[in-house]
């Protein structure tokens, strides 16, 4: 409860107890406690050191619990990259640290584990623009051998800076990806940033035509986006009252009834985002494809009641709210509309 702080240096304590079950259940209640542990910082800085990779992996993600605080540990987590698992939860904590973690992230964009590219790119997302002057290497990630990275890498530069000017051609070279969903996203950003660039118009027209249905429709709503942002920006500048456009909930048909069958995920692609839909005793929802701890396919996952354990690590989520239960992921996971009309089931973005 709300004094709950004042367990804190116990816990502290407890870091050091010759059980490693006991160290481990320490550095999760302290990741729970979150930025009221920042008392613990340096006790969980000297556990990522400890010789249980658990109680590494569980002090790595209590430090990114507690936030901006606990900004002396970012270049101990910098040097936690070497381990698989453990190297995702640091990647994962010092994009939750904020911009002291700005430098360790940048070097582990490097990384010959793509989950911890994937995640370190994400962490600078996190940041937003702070991290802005980290664009050239997240760019660069446009063009990574894989795919899950490179979507990685465009949701980071719609959050720290979409409209930078080196953006553009990179953003419009992805439409060409061989991989659909980075396509997709890439069309979502040319078409909310700020740059009003003729070629990003052109690649837009070009979308519209393409022979993909899924491309087609995305990148007709991109174009018309693109140009109501066009049409306000020059009404502002000519001192013409600008026109607000309608903006609605729009459901769309992505399945039958039928082809769900209960407690088997169904994988779907809406608007470029993937998305996994749930039938549990008679409800139905929708959650990003997509674990927010190494990016692992929830749709691959064991359904048991209401939730959903990933298969890679076995993180479990809530399918109402995509809350995260279990360890190692620390963050939801992203909850879509979802209805049935009739033998439909229609998902909104």
């Amino acid at each position: 409860g709300e004094f709950r702080w004042l367990a804190v240096p116990y816990l502290a304590t407890a870091l050091t107890d010759p059980v490693a079950d006991v160290r481990v259940a320490a550095a999760m209640t302290l990741s729970e406690i979150g930025s009221e542990a920042s008392a613990a910082v340096q006790h969980l800085i000297v556990s990522l050191a400890d010789s249980d990779p658990g109680v590494r992996t569980e002090s790595a993600a209590a430090l990114g619990s507690i936030g901006p605080e606990a900004a002396p540990a970012a270049e101990r987590l910098g040097q936690c990259m070497t381990e698989e698992i453990l190297g995702v939860a640091a990647a994962e904590a010092l994009g939750r640290i904020g911009p002291a973690g700005i430098p360790q992230l940048i070097a582990a964009l490097g990384h010959p584990d793509p989950r911890i590219r994937c995640t370190s790119v994400a962490g600078l997302g996190e940041i937003g623009e702070d991290a802005s002057f980290a664009m050239p290497p997240i760019l660069h990630l446009l063009q990574d051998s894989e795919s899950l990275v490179r979507h990685e890498a465009i949701r980071t530069v719609a959050r720290v800076n979409p409209s930078s000017p080196d953006a553009t051609a990179p953003m419009i070279r992805c439409l060409s990806d061989p991989d659909n969903q980075v396509k997709l996203r890439a069309l979502a950003v040319l078409a909310d940033g700020e740059l009003s660039s003729d070629n990003i118009l052109t690649a837009l027209q070009t979308a519209e035509q393409d022979e993909d249905p899924d491309t087609k429709r995305i990148g007709g709503e991109s174009l018309h986006r693109f140009l109501s942002r066009r049409s306000m920006k020059i009404g502002a500048e000519s001192g013409a009252p600008p026109v607000q456009p309608l903006r609605e909930i729009r459901y769309q048909a992505v399945a039958d009834v039928a082809d769900l069958a209960p407690n088997k995920p169904l994988p779907v692609t809406v608007a470029g985002i993937a998305i996994a839909i749930f039938h549990v005793r008679d409800q139905f929802y929708a959650l990003e494809d997509r674990c927010s701890h190494a990016g692992a396919s929830l749709s691959n996952g064991v359904v048991d009641d209401s939730t959903v354990s990933c298969p890679l690590h076995w993180a479990r989520f809530e399918l109402r709210t995509g809350r995260n239960l279990s360890p190692p992921a620390r963050s939801p996971v992203k909850t879509f509309p979802v209805r049935v009309s009739g033998t439909k089931i229609e998902i909104a973005i």
